[in-house]
């Protein structure tokens, strides 16, 4: 995903006038978009930001991304949304449905 982001330097690049003939019109709605692009960018590292602290805070969230493949936002919708671990006799018991 991060390489993805990445390639809005090209697509700037592409809306340079000199490098292009597309319409103004056209630049400006592009222009648009990589400015909400930008915007949500923000935003959503921030939350990861938050994410990533708060299950480093919770005991179970901590242990639960030790897991392969299991992250901070895993973590937590685990803990928020499962049945109590306790009530497994065994963790292979814990199967999603």
């Amino acid at each position: 995903m991060l390489q993805d982001i990445r390639q809005i330097g090209r697509i700037e690049d592409i809306l340079d006038p000199s490098h292009s003939d597309l319409p103004d019109l056209m630049r400006d709605e592009c222009r648009d978009l990589l400015e909400q692009i930008a915007e949500q960018t923000v935003r959503i590292n921030a939350r990861t930001k938050k994410i990533k602290a708060l299950a480093g805070e919770a005991d179970t969230a901590r242990r639960l991304q030790a897991i392969p493949g299991a992250g901070p936002m895993t973590a937590l919708a685990v803990e928020a949304f499962a049945p109590s671990m306790e009530s497994f006799i065994q963790g292979r018991a814990f199967q999603p449905g």
